[in-house]
């Protein structure tokens, strides 16, 4: 059961809770006696002013921590998908260097072939597009584009530094 159903679920019960204590106030109220009734309502009325108001409080609480550990799974979720792509980065350039080196090549990163996603984010950067933009036009998470993006900058580097001068 999900956060949100357990704390839906949590509220249900408090609000079946209050109706309860509601229909014990007016079972009480008609079966009290005449001359003490005053008292006995007001002691009940007071008892349910304070279970009420403490179920209130209850469910606040339950409900902030509800909020608090959906945002944590979000948090999580995002750095767990950030983290599968940079992996999935690293064993496609990994799987590309194993052909290269197979097929005779000398192995280099910057011989692997990009792939048609990794043209796509560099060329949208190339025309001055920010990190969001394109991260939102080709539907990818923002830590990918910015790994490909940084790979492509150490990659260039690489190549400028090997060239002779």
């Amino acid at each position: 059961m999900s956060t949100l159903d357990h704390g839906f679920a949590l509220l249900l019960l408090l609000v079946t809770m209050d109706l309860a204590v509601f229909g014990a106030v007016v079972f009480f109220m008609k079966n009290a006696k005449t001359s003490s009734r005053e008292e006995n309502v007001k002691q009940t009325a007071d008892l349910l002013e304070t279970l009420v108001s403490d179920s209130k409080k209850v469910a606040e609480q339950w409900r902030e921590q509800v909020e608090q550990k959906q945002l944590l799974l979000r948090q999580m979720s995002e750095e767990l998908d950030e983290k599968i792509v940079s992996l999935k980065l690293l064993c496609s350039r990994a799987e590309a260097l194993a052909r290269s080196s197979q097929q005779g090549m000398r192995s280099s990163p910057e011989t692997g072939p990009l792939t048609g996603r990794e043209t796509k984010i560099i060329s949208l950067a190339r025309k001055g597009r920010r990190t969001e933009e394109i991260a939102a036009q080709l539907a990818l998470p923002r830590g990918e584009v910015d790994l490909v993006l940084g790979l492509e900058k150490k990659l260039s580097r690489l190549s400028t530094e090997k060239r002779p001068s």
